[in-house]
C-alpha cells in the first residue's frame, strides 16, 4: 500500500483516492497518455481566460459574440433596452436564448404578425365577423391607370421636396401622380415632411411633433436645397390636396406618422374632400396602421409598401435598435414580414396597389399580383424607367 500513496510522476491530481490511482495504472498499461492539463493559451485575446481544451465548445458561438472577453467568462446574455443602445455582452448559453432575446426585442408591428397569422388560419370563421367585412371592403371605386409616372416627394430633386414649388414643378413636367410624406404637428395639423426632424430640409431644429403649424410656417423648407433663392414654407396637406384635385393628379400619401391622431386627421381630410376617395391611396410600411385605418374608414384606399431585407433592417433601426441588433433580428423578421406582405395581407385586406422596391420588380412579379397594381420605387435611371414602362409597371421617381 505504500507505493500507492506516492504520487505518480507527470500526473496532477487533487486527491489521493485509490480509485484514481488504479485508473491511472490501467491507462498506462494500455498505452494511453494522461489527459492534458487545463492551461490557458493566451495567444488569442478573445479566449485569454478560456481553457484550451474548452475552445471547441465555444467556436459555434463565435459569430454571436460582438465583444471580446478579457478577464472573465460570462455565459449569460445581457439584454439592454433600445434606449441604452442595445449591445450584447457575454456568450449565449444556447441558440434558444439568443432567439428568445431577438424575439423579445422586436417592435410591436412584428408582434402583430401572430394575430394576423391566426386570422389567416381561422379566416373561414372570422370572415363572417363585421370587423373582417370592413377590412375586406373595397369601399368606393378607384380608377386605376397603368404606367402612371409619380413624382417622389413632389419631384424632390428638381425643387425643394414636399413643397408647393415642387408640386407645381411636377405638374408642369407632366406627372400624373404625386407622392407626399405626412407628419403631424404639435397642434395635430397634417403637414408635408419626410423626416421626423427639421434639420435636413429646413433652417429649424427638433422634432416636427414638438412644433405647432404656426412655428413651422416661419421656417424655410428650401434652406438646404442648393441654388434655390426663394423662401418656401412647409405646406399643409390640405393645401396640397386642393392643388392636386384641381389638376387631376393622383395622390399617394406616405404616412410617416402612424399614430391614432394621424388616422383621425386623415379621416377628417377625406371627409372634407370626398373626391380623394377615388383619387388617392394611403401608403405605409406599418401594416398595423393600415389595418387600423381601414377599420376607422373602410372607404379609404390603402397600399402596403415592401422594400426587401435591407428595408426590414432600416425599419428596425427606426424603432430605436442598433445597427448590429437590427441586422441580426432582420434574419428572423424578414421572412415573417414577407409572409405578411405577400400572403396574409391579400387574404384579409383589400388594396388596389402595392409599392415595391424597383430592384424586386419584373414581369413575373407583376403577373403574380394579378389585378393589383404594382408600383416601383424609387426609379431615377432612364433604362430602368423604360424597362418598367415596357412591362406596364408604374414607378415613383425624383426626376419627372
Amino acid at each position: 500500500m505504500g507505493d500507492i500513496q506516492q504520487p505518480l510522476s507527470g500526473v496532477t491530481r487533487s486527491s489521493s483516492s485509490s480509485s484514481s490511482v488504479l485508473a491511472e495504472r490501467r491507462r498506462r498499461r494500455s498505452g494511453l497518455r494522461s489527459p492534458r492539463p487545463l492551461v490557458a493559451k493566451p495567444s488569442h485575446r478573445r479566449y485569454h481566460s478560456v481553457p484550451y481544451r474548452h475552445r471547441r465548445h465555444r467556436r459555434s458561438d463565435r459569430r454571436l459574440q460582438p465583444v471580446y472577453l478579457e478577464h472573465s467568462i460570462d455565459t449569460r446574455t445581457t439584454y439592454h433596452p433600445p434606449s441604452s443602445g442595445m449591445t450584447w455582452e457575454g456568450d449565449s448559453s444556447s441558440s434558444l436564448d439568443m432567439l428568445v432575446s431577438y424575439v423579445g426585442g422586436l417592435p410591436a408591428m412584428y408582434a402583430a404578425l401572430i394575430g394576423a397569422l391566426l386570422g389567416y388560419l381561422l379566416r373561414g370563421w372570422i370572415s363572417h365577423l363585421p370587423v373582417a367585412k370592413r377590412l375586406a371592403s373595397p369601399g368606393k371605386a378607384v380608377t386605376r391607370t397603368r404606367s402612371r409616372v409619380i413624382a417622389h416627394r413632389c419631384a424632390g430633386h428638381q425643387a425643394p421636396e414636399n413643397t408647393m414649388a415642387a408640386l407645381k414643378k411636377a405638374t408642369l413636367n407632366g406627372a400624373d401622380g404625386i407622392e407626399v410624406d405626412v407628419y403631424l404637428t404639435k397642434d395635430l395639423q397634417a403637414v408635408l415632411m419626410h423626416d421626423e426632424t427639421l434639420e435636413r430640409t429646413t433652417n429649424g431644429s427638433g422634432l416636427v411633433r414638438n412644433h405647432t403649424h404656426e412655428d413651422l410656417s416661419k421656417l424655410n423648407a428650401a434652406h438646404n436645397f442648393p441654388g434655390w433663392g426663394s423662401h418656401e414654407s412647409i405646406p399643409l396637406v390640405s393645401e396640397m390636396v386642393e392643388h392636386a384635385l384641381q389638376h387631376g393628379q393622383f395622390v399617394y400619401f406616405d404616412m410617416k406618422d402612424t399614430s391614432s391622431e394621424a388616422i383621425r386627421e386623415l379621416t377628417r381630410i377625406f371627409e372634407s374632400r370626398p373626391e380623394l376617395y377615388a383619387q388617392s391611396v394611403v401608403c405605409a410600411f406599418n401594416y398595423l396602421f393600415l389595418y387600423r385605418l381601414k377599420l376607422a374608414n373602410p372607404h379609404v384606399q390603402i397600399a402596403p409598401i415592401w422594400g426587401g431585407f435591407t428595408n426590414t433592417v432600416e425599419l428596425l433601426e427606426e424603432c430605436g435598435y442598433s445597427r448590429r441588433f437590427s441586422s441580426r433580428a432582420a434574419l428572423l423578421a424578414h421572412p415573417l414580414y414577407s409572409l405578411l406582405f405577400h400572403y396574409i395581407n391579400p387574404r384579409i385586406l383589400f388594396f388596389p396597389a402595392v409599392l415595391v422596391q424597383h430592384d424586386l420588380v419584373d414581369r413575373g412579379y407583376r403577373d403574380w399580383w394579378g389585378d393589383t397594381e404594382v408600383i416601383a420605387w424609387t426609379v431615377n435611371d432612364q433604362a430602368v424607367k423604360k424597362r418598367l414602362t415596357d412591362i406596364s409597371v408604374s414607378y415613383i421617381t425624383d426626376t419627372v
